[in-house]
């Protein structure tokens, strides 16, 4: 985790960790999904729909995402969203493996 600056501090985060939030979507709880804050379980072959869904939230079209996307509540989206604050992060990182759509 220090590679990629979830533990690492910096210029925007003094704190570290501490003022990180760290969220997991996967379709297996793997050892970065304990470490996260939230770890959102998607159903394997669902995480185009997952993705898109939080796409469209984060452009305040919540009102098309299903109660349920790929195995996800939309109320889990909705917090996510909302405690990443994603829109106005100073800073982000998404990564995803070879398995991701």
């Amino acid at each position: 985790m220090k590679r990629y600056s979830y533990i690492s501090k910096g210029y925007w985060t003094v704190e570290g960790k501490k003022e990180k939030k760290l969220v997991v979507a996967d379709v297996r709880e793997t050892k970065t999904a304990k470490m996260a804050d939230v770890f959102l379980q998607i159903e394997q072959g669902k995480d185009y729909l997952v993705f898109s869904a939080l796409r469209a939230i984060l452009y305040g079209h919540e009102d098309v995402v299903s109660d349920k996307v790929g195995d996800v509540s939309k109320k889990d989206l909705l917090e996510t969203v909302r405690m990443m604050m994603m829109k106005e992060a100073k800073f982000g990182m998404i990564f995803f493996g070879r398995g991701v759509t």
